[in-house]
């Protein structure tokens, strides 16, 4: 399913919850399912490719990364997400494990896998990131999320202090104008590319 999603950023986590409330207050959105911690491991070419389509703004690129959530420490999600202009989609596979996940259960996972993408091109484990997301979901079925609590991993904890609130738009719910208009302004925002920057691999603002 294609979606478009529109990125809000916030300096703090309180600053996010008094917009979300002001969101809730304001139009139909609903808790969607609990609370919890998710946990991605990005992957990208030796010359870090993915990361610069993203940077410039391609309109066909794609990022790639394996995914854990802390309700199911033995689920371990693959995802390959592809953007096309306005609209990307996600590409799934789920792996089942005997034993609960970390960073370093993953990362020498990979390693072993000596994962490779539909071209051939060998990839690389570049950062690890994990947050606290909140769902909400509206009337016509689209998808709010509140990110908090962001740390980046790499050779140390980088902790991030903004928060981003996600409201995700399927692509017939867009084009048969069956949305909110937040009145927010929505900007680009990566955790990849930011995360990438903290740990002084990109320049990027």
């Amino acid at each position: 399913m294609f979606r478009t999603e529109r990125k809000f950023l916030f300096n703090n986590k309180i600053e996010a919850y008094l917009a979300l409330q002001s969101l809730l207050k304001r139009y139909s959105f609903r808790k969607k399912f609990k609370t919890r911690n998710i946990y991605s491991v990005y992957l990208d070419t030796k010359n870090l490719d993915y990361l610069f389509e993203n940077i410039i703004g391609l309109s066909n690129r794609k990022k790639i990364r394996y995914r854990f959530y802390s309700d199911n420490l033995h689920q371990l999600i693959h995802e390959e997400k592809i953007k096309k202009n306005n609209f990307g989609t996600k590409i799934k596979k789920v792996h089942n494990t005997s034993y609960k996940l970390d960073f370093a259960s993953v990362g020498k996972m990979i390693e072993s896998l000596n994962y490779k993408n539909n071209h051939k091109t060998q990839l690389y484990q570049q950062i690890n990131v994990s947050y606290r997301r909140d769902y909400y979901v509206d009337i016509y079925k689209n998808s709010l999320t509140v990110d908090s609590n962001i740390n980046f991993f790499n050779k140390s904890t980088n902790r991030y202090e903004r928060s981003v609130i996600e409201y995700k738009i399927t692509k017939d719910n867009y084009e048969n104008n069956y949305f909110h208009k937040i009145n927010y302004p929505f900007t680009r925002h990566s955790k990849y590319v930011v995360g990438m920057a903290i740990i002084n691999q990109t320049m990027y603002v």
